[in-house]
């Protein structure tokens, strides 16, 4: 019946007439849960336990005979017993109310319509009729036991059951079966009947292990800590390695295959090895000794403590500051984690803690052992319990407590954990299994080996294999100690990591130089970090600010007893940011890591959120080596993420990386201008600063604006407080600042002069830092005191009416006002601070005039308005100059238009591009340096280009473009000729020539959103339409496929990669740079590429066994799911297969945890959870119900929801779990916590549908029913929070998912009906709804703006949400549309973390998709930077016909390897129509056909196929050789 579902030849599976007993059996079996149960109900017979049994499991009880009845003769009942109630509808009624559907049989039109008219009972008369019971016995009108011969309702025995006597006697015989050999050592042969059935195991293992008893001290090795070897004068120890026995071991029996001193491997192997010549080698010895008769008080701990005060009590030890190496077997690693926490938790033993590099821990039970407990019983019975052997039981408090204090220090470690993989003899089992012996840590490597528990350490000869793994392992550790043996290994913990250069003891394949050079590029922070710092320094007068940092508010946030966030608000120029300099300056002290960021709008680049984090990030990287480790394995980890968003910056670095280290604590953030940083926003909208650790403090800095102010308050008093700066705070920072100058001034003359006019300063200044210095660069012009006193009262007080003044002074030299126009325009609007070569270059361009001495002539054509710092960048005098330039009040001739000068800019650096830049960096490789050979003259070579501004103008060229009107025809010629010619191919090589191709794809962006707007003034059929429009596309494509070739050899864009490209593709048309490449790539004959343009299915997985049942995508991984169980999981970038991970039963569901450190995977019946990067299994348990949806909250919990209307939430770590139900209220001796709904809220029949959203903390769930309202709770505390109801009829739902962005407070919604709606879940409003969508499947991005959907019918569709201005999704829009009718049924949909791909699954096959249309730039960036006026008219361009776009495929293509014949002649392949098809190399035509299969096979050929099976094909291809086959 289960395989008639699966192949959709029926939609359910039911039961008629089980009661609980034969239902336990069906779900011990099925696969596919009943969805329903058959059985007699009416008031007589209300079957409460079946229907409580049945509702927690998610079957549906169906009443038969619901009017009490009686059935036929045969199988009749209490025929006697008169019908319950003279009005059928009652009854009806009743079990309806009760949430059970109703049968009745009638054959008379008069009853069938009397039987609808259904009502509902009031409070008391549904009591009575649900009381009947009370007052007599439950009577059943069915009873079948005659005619069958047997009870089916026997609730005590499963009848029929021939093996009920058969099976009675084997248990009995079991229980008296003789516990023999138990306690064999102690003489006697009482036997123990009692406690253990299982005694053959038991008795083995108690057997074994006693066997080590039988030793003499000697041979078991001294206790305390023993030096083994001790390297010679002259040579100096680096390391000590410490070996630490387990249960029942020695110091040297542990470490010893036999008694013979040659086996000693530690004493007699490693001294004897050249790569342990300088470490000194320990091994320490304990009382373990289970066996012993007495009772004992030592544990775990008291073994950890008395290793920790040997080591520091050894001389040779605490004299010398040498690297610590602890190798522990068994128990022995448990008790090195203990003693490592305590070394790291005492302050007198710190220093020895910092020495500790790294663990080895061989076969040790991290979560304990069931063998322990087995142990632990015996024990009990015969000696007494051992304190030290119950802490190895599973999830023993003692292990617990270890392993949640060792997770917080292990970051700071390198490990390596051993596991076995043979049983252990006379056991017969493997004592510690893989999962409990691995931690799953990022820093850990784990081996196995070839080896019973017993054996991971013994060893017979130094040529073991096991022996070497363990040997090569250690000789790593101690060449990563050798490589920073200079290196103080204090500083690589905590606060006094290192400054200047980071400890990479973790990292040793790298050197801290090479180590920032990869953080820097992964996090893509390229300008100086102390540039900005610098210039406030400047400006800062020594002695000032001190009253701030004295204050009680900075002090007591300093030294974390106030809010964990300080705010400074002020208004402009009131020297907050001198302020912020000053808070810096305090908190960069020796043990204070302190991070900070200085916004500007100059820096347009910088100036955003994601910049800001990732700067952030940075510093925190240089200061501290766990977040410099941290961060380098996510760069190796090379996973694709969206630098320019902020929230998946703030997720990914921060929430899932660095905010889990211990060492967040110690930080300081300081943030100025936070209001100057564009979208700053979105860190209370998106409830960014709402996730920042309490313990990690940020002082910040903005103006007073009311959406800072309602952002900080929601935060609380508790999380921020809110300092405001007012002009007396000031005022004698300002005082010192105006004495200082004016002393350096030498006017006025005297002190009391010089005072007076102070005075006069501070009282015009009204608290205006900024006002005042422009006033003292007045006064160097200024020889008398009269002349000072008129410049005093002739500049204004207000701001913007000293801008003018400046303006007006430009504007009276008409020679100068051109060049002062034109550096101003570069200056206000470029994307980041230009250097003075640069905007010389600019001006250039612009004027045609040459600046001489630019860095003199450039503030003196400006006047004041701008300055440059110590690096040459020019900057705004403040950002109030520039607001006063682009406010285009007052007509003056300075004033600036946005449209028109961004224009203006794009167009020269467009015609620079296309000038021949670009030439030098094509003919650099193929310059010579000497004289022409023979007796030509040397050629007359033209004037070097500038190319000052070329690294501006590839970067930025389209950020102009994008905010230029769209009007100008010119603009848009200009951008032809760059596009149309070699130098477009030019300008890629160069952007891949400098590591990171983020700038093509934001480019293409950009090109998008301008062609969009562009179409309101030319038809569609445009040359330049078409161009640009096909760069769109192409620019994307080529950053997405070719990126590893790009990286590798950017050249190869002018030749290899437009050969690639499909024929109709822009950049395959266009011309290349000179004649040698063009001739090459003529030569270049690519054949097999699928005609047309560029495929939007980047690849199809082929699945030969079971169907693809679910699909999940995560930041690190992405798996897929079948109906056998098997979980395969990819790497994104490459799309191979990593693991291959088997759950019991059929896929249901699949879920990532945050940065996918675990992968949780269900089933009807178990729910596993999987280490996705190891491929092991951390977790398994059994479920009593369906699960409809399951999240992780954080690492440590999983919650699931279930068809029985219960949430469960389960400890990874502990392995506890509790439970909960939103429908009924649970007795009081259940022990389960209940929601006591409201009645008629929660409805009685099971839901269909669930959906999570984790996010900050909370949980959201979503529950759907058919015919009934959503219901949205918070999951965690139970609490209903509201329903939404579609404005149509609900018949079902298909899919639910809510919007991972909560900005963007969305649940989507599929019906069955096909209509797709959005519901806002904080209002519970529907937000709209689109018909006739038919989703089977839904998934959402990240960002939520995207939606993707997959129908039964095979048709993809991707929705962008459309946004008002207040941020509420309103309408879905589609922009992308796939539809291969012969794909079948969507089964599943994911997007991919960056929301650029997505992948779905249906049938036997998962495909993953990368269509353009993904790529976009977000629409309030547009209405901000071009207006909303244009924005508004801006059209969508029509797609581009994409294969993943058409109806079908045209041709076949190939889809397997290409194997090579012995010869290299000859390459064979499979095509999508099922062909295995010939090539010749030489020309790269098909030869033949070498068989055909059916069109949907799926063909597989073997790697190893290169030999024999030419002749076969030769001789026979006129018929069909029986040696190919797909398989």
């Amino acid at each position: 019946m289960e395989r008639l579902v699966e192949s959709g030849k029926a939609r359910a599976i039911g039961l008629s007439n089980f009661n609980i007993l034969k239902t336990k059996r069906i779900l011990e079996v099925a696969r596919i849960i009943p969805a329903v149960n058959q059985v007699e109900i009416h008031p007589y017979f209300p079957q409460r336990e079946l229907l409580e049994f049945s509702s927690r499991h998610g079957i549906l009880l169906m009443a038969h005979q619901p009017l009490g009845g009686r059935p036929v003769t045969v199988v009749r009942a209490h025929s006697d017993e008169p019908f319950p109630t003279e009005d059928p509808t009652v009854c009806l009624s009743w079990a309806v109310q009760r949430g059970i559907p109703v049968i009745p049989k009638s054959v008379q039109e008069e009853h069938m319509k009397q039987n609808l008219q259904l009502k509902r009972l009031p409070d008391d008369a549904f009591r009575a009729v649900d009381d009947i019971t009370l007052k007599r016995r439950p009577i059943r009108f069915l009873d079948p036991s005659r005619h069958l011969g047997f009870d089916i309702f026997d609730e005590d025995n499963d009848q029929p059951h021939e093996f009920l006597a058969v099976t009675a006697s084997q248990m009995d015989q079991s229980h008296k079966r003789p516990f023999s050999g138990f306690l064999s050592r102690s003489g006697t042969d009482k036997s123990v009947q009692r406690g253990f059935v299982r005694t053959d195991t038991a008795s083995s293992f108690l057997s074994v292990a006693a066997s080590s008893l039988d030793l003499s001290d000697d041979e078991k090795g001294p206790l305390g800590l023993t030096t083994l070897y001790e390297p010679p004068p002259p040579a100096t120890p680096v390391a000590d390695i410490v070996f630490i026995h387990g249960l029942g071991g020695g110091s040297r029996k542990t470490w010893s295959y036999s008694p013979e001193p040659r086996h000693y491997w530690p004493q007699s192997w490693l001294p004897q090895d050249e790569d342990f010549a300088d470490v000194r080698i320990h091994t320490y010895g304990y009382k373990a000794d289970w066996g012993g008769r007495r009772q004992t008080v030592l544990d775990t701990h008291d073994f950890a403590q008395s290793l920790l005060g040997a080591l520091r009590n050894h001389p040779a030890v605490r004299r010398s500051r040498t690297r610590i190496i602890l190798v522990g077997h068994s128990m022995g690693g448990s008790v090195a984690k203990k003693a490592y926490i305590l070394a790291r938790q005492d302050p007198t033993a710190a220093d020895l803690g910092a020495r500790v590099h790294s663990m080895f821990f061989l076969a040790t039970p991290h979560r304990g052992s069931d063998m322990a407990t087995v142990l632990e019983n015996m024990l009990a019975v015969a000696w007494g319990h051992k304190r030290f052997v119950s802490d190895l039981a599973p999830n023993s408090a003692a292990l617990t407590a270890i392993n949640d204090a060792f997770r917080h220090f292990a970051p700071e470690l390198r490990l390596w954990s051993f596991y076995e993989t043979l049983p252990t003899r006379g056991v017969n089992r493997i004592v510690v299994e893989r999962h409990l012996a691995t931690l799953g840590y990022h820093n850990e490597e784990v081996a196995s080996m070839d080896a019973d528990h017993r054996h991971v350490c013994k060893f017979d000869t130094p040529a073991d294999p096991n022996y070497k793994v363990l040997r090569n392992a250690l000789v790593s550790a101690l060449d990563m100690i050798r490589s920073t043996s200079g290196a103080d290994p204090e500083r690589s913990h905590g606060a006094a990591g290192e400054r200047d250069q980071p400890g990479l003891h973790q990292a040793p394949s790298v050197s801290a130089s090479e180590a920032i050079a990869i953080v820097r590029s992964f996090l893509g922070v390229r300008e100086p970090l102390e540039g900005d710092l610098a210039t406030l320094q400047v400006l800062k007068q020594p002695g000032s600010c001190e009253w701030f940092t004295k204050k009680t508010c900075f002090t007591a946030w300093r030294d974390g007893t106030a809010p964990g966030i300080l705010w400074l608000v002020g208004r402009p120029a009131a020297g907050k940011s001198v302020l912020a300099c000053h808070v810096i300056e305090q908190l960069t002290l020796p043990h204070a890591l302190c991070s900070y960021f200085i916004c500007k709008h100059a820096k347009a680049g910088e100036s955003t959120l994601s910049e800001c984090f990732r700067s952030l990030a940075f510093q925190m990287a240089m200061q501290d080596s766990a977040v410099m480790v941290a961060l380098l394995q996510l760069a190796r980890d090379d996973l694709s993420w969206d630098k320019s968003d902020e929230s998946s910056v703030w997720r990914r670095l921060f929430t899932n990386c660095i905010f889990k280290l211990p060492s967040t604590g110690k930080h300081f953030w300081v943030i100025d201008g936070l209001d100057e940083c564009s979208n700053f926003g979105a860190v209370f909208t998106k409830r960014l600063l709402a996730s920042l650790p309490q313990h990690l403090r940020l002082f910040g800095t903005s103006r007073n604006l009311e959406e800072i102010e309602r952002g900080l308050t929601s935060l609380g008093a508790s999380r921020a407080s809110v300092q405001v700066l007012s002009d007396t705070d000031t005022i004698e920072d300002m005082r010192l600042f105006l004495s200082t100058r004016l002393s350096e001034l030498g006017r006025p003359e005297t002190a009391e002069d010089r005072e007076r006019m102070c005075e006069k300063i501070l009282r015009k200044a009204t608290g205006s830092f900024l006002w005042a210095r422009l006033v003292l660069q007045e006064f160097e012009d200024a020889w008398t005191e009269e002349a000072m006193d008129a410049i005093l009262r002739e500049i204004p007080a207000d701001l913007s009416a000293l801008y003018a003044r400046m303006v007006q002074s430009i504007q009276a030299d008409r020679r100068k006002l051109p060049l002062a126009k034109s550096i101003l325009t570069w200056v206000v609007l470029a994307s980041r601070p230009l250097t003075v070569d640069e905007l010389r270059c600019a001006v250039k361009l612009d004027t045609n005039q040459t600046l001489q001495n630019a860095a003199k002539a450039i503030p003196d054509l400006c006047g004041q308005l701008v300055f440059i710092d110590q690096h040459d960048s020019v900057h705004m005098i403040h950002e109030t100059a520039r607001e006063f330039l682009l406010s285009e009040t007052g007509g003056l001739p300075l004033s600036m238009q946005k449209k028109r000068d961004h224009t203006r800019v794009a167009s020269l650096l467009l015609k620079y591009l296309s000038s021949g830049v670009l030439k030098p960096l094509q003919g650099k490789a193929h310059q010579g340096g000497g004289r022409p050979r023979g007796f030509a003259k040397p050629a007359v070579t033209a004037a070097p280009a500038d190319t000052s501004l070329l690294e501006y103008a590839c970067a930025f060229f389209s950020e102009h473009l994008y905010r230029a009107t769209s009007s100008d025809d010119l603009l848009m010629d200009e951008l032809s000729d760059f596009l149309g010619t070699h130098n477009v191919l030019s300008w890629i090589e160069h952007i891949a020539a400098g590591g990171d191709l983020t700038p093509l794809s934001r480019t293409a962006m950009n090109l998008r959103e301008y062609l969009g707007r562009r179409m309101k003034y030319v038809p569609p059929t445009d040359r330049s339409v078409q161009l640009v429009d096909g760069w769109v596309t192409d620019l994307i494509r080529v950053a997405a496929k070719f990126r590893p070739q790009l990286l590798d050899c950017p050249s190869s864009i002018h030749s290899l990669i437009p050969s690639l490209c499909p024929s109709e593709s822009t950049i395959s048309r266009t011309p290349t740079k000179d004649a040698r490449q063009s001739s090459f790539a003529s030569t270049l004959t690519v054949k097999g590429l699928a005609p047309g343009s560029w495929d939007d299915c980047l690849i199809r997985m082929d699945f030969h066994k079971g169907q693809t049942t679910a699909v999940r995508h995560g930041v690190r991984y992405f798996a897929i799911g079948l109906s056998t169980g098997q979980i395969s999981l990819y790497d994104p970038p490459s799309i191979q297969v990593l693991q291959q991970l088997n759950h019991p039963e059929r896929v249901r569901i699949l879920e990532f945890s945050p940065d996918d450190l675990l992968l949780a995977s269900c089933g009807t019946k178990h729910i596993t959870v999987w280490d996705p990067k190891v491929g092991t299994m951390v977790s398994s348990f059994e479920l009593q119900s369906p699960p409809l949806a399951v999240t992780f909250i954080g690492v440590d919990e999983l919650l699931g929801a279930f068809r029985s209307c219960e949430l469960i939430k389960w400890n990874l770590q502990t392995k506890e779990q509790e439970c909960i139900s939103w429908k009924q209220k649970v007795d009081s001796q259940g022990g389960n916590r209940a929601y006591n709904a409201p009645e008629g809220i929660v409805p009685a029949s099971p839901p269909s549908v669930a959906a999570f959203l984790a996010i900050d903390g909370e949980v959201l769930l979503a529950v759907g029913y058919r015919a009934h309202p959503i219901l949205v709770w918070n999951a965690l505390e139970l609490q209903l929070l509201g329903f939404c109801e579609p404005d149509i009829a609900n018949n079902g739902i298909d899919a639910m998912v809510f919007s991972p962005n909560p900005d963007l407070p969305a649940l989507l919604v599929a019906l069955q009906g096909g209509s797709l709606c959005i519901f806002d879940y904080v209002t519970m409003e529907m937000l709209c709804r689109r018909p006739d969508v038919y989703a089977n499947s839904v998934a959402c991005s990240s960002d939520g703006r995207s939606v993707i959907i997959g129908s039964s019918q095979g048709l993809i569709e991707v929705f962008e949400l459309e946004q008002t201005h207040n941020g509420a999704a309103t309408t879905l829009n589609v922009i992308y549309r796939s539809n291969h009718p012969l794909d079948g049924r969507i089964v599943g949909v994911a997007f991919s973390a960056d929301g650029l791909r997505f992948v779905d699954v249906r049938g036997q096959q998962g495909r993953v998709w990368a269509p353009a249309a993904l790529v976009r730039k977000i629409g309030n960036e547009l209405e901000s930077s071009i207006g909303t006026s244009e924005a508004d008219a801006a059209l969508l361009l029509p797609p581009k016909p994409t294969r993943g776009m058409l109806d079908s495929l045209a041709d076949p293509v190939i889809t397997t390897h290409l194997i090579p014949s012995a010869d290299g002649k000859f390459i064979v392949a499979g095509k999508s129509n099922g062909d295995v098809v010939l090539f010749s190399t030489a020309d790269a035509a098909q030869a033949g056909i070498l068989y055909r299969h059916a069109r949907d096979a799926s063909i597989q050929l073997p790697l190893g196929l290169t030999r024999g099976w030419w002749p076969l094909w030769r001789e026979s291809r006129h018929s069909t050789p029986a040696g190919i086959s797909s398989r």
